[in-house]
């Protein structure tokens, strides 16, 4: 409720800005808008509101239109990267500017990621963690204290299996593998500090 009370005040703010909009909450109806082939004239852009899962999800989906964050999430790395606010009257004046930026992405299998990609114990809790919270009718809202039942569980059985991986021309073998994008991780934690979304 919170959340849509949020996206309200942003589609009030475009409006006094004569900028029309269009309200998807569900996946299906989303794909169907953004595969039109006038998608590129109707829309300005597509506004992902939520948090980084909901950024991910909505360029895994489609990659035509520019998409402009507004933070609603819980860690929101990428709109903190990037400047990105929750306030409805700013985030109007952004995309009224129309002004984008390119911003590189990973490619893992044939998903695409903005910040990280991992795989080992970081991968098994976001798994776990993204299971709790589809095991409700309804997407179950994400905080803190979310993280600590998919991080403990685990850790306490986790067998911790050698991967070997193969990136920038080194052979290494380990139990963890992490794959930035971008500087900082949960709780701002700079585990990549020289990650560059720019850097092609």
């Amino acid at each position: 409720k919170e959340n849509r009370g949020c996206v309200e005040g942003l589609v009030a703010a475009l409006r006094e800005r004569e900028l029309d909009c269009r309200i998807i909450w569900d996946l299906g109806e989303f794909v169907e808008a953004t595969a039109d082939p006038a998608a590129d004239e109707r829309f300005r852009c597509v506004v992902a509101a939520g948090g980084d899962g909901t950024l991910n999800r909505v360029f895994n989906l489609q990659r035509r239109l520019p998409v402009f964050m507004f933070p609603l999430g819980n860690e929101n790395l990428f709109s903190r990267q990037f400047g990105c606010c929750p306030d409805p009257q700013h985030a109007a004046d952004v995309i009224e500017a129309g002004q984008t930026q390119a911003v590189d992405l990973g490619r893992a299998g044939d998903r695409w990621f903005a910040i990280v990609a991992s795989a080992g114990f970081d991968g098994e809790a976001a798994h776990r963690l993204a299971r709790w919270r589809q095991q409700s009718d309804k997407l179950r809202r994400v905080r803190s204290v979310s993280y600590a039942t998919p991080i403990l569980m685990p850790a306490l059985r986790y067998r911790y299996p050698l991967m070997d991986i193969e990136a920038d021309g080194q052979k290494l073998r380990g139990a963890l593998c992490m794959v930035f994008n971008m500087p900082q991780y949960a709780n701002k934690l700079p585990l990549a500090f020289d990650a560059d979304p720019h850097d092609g």
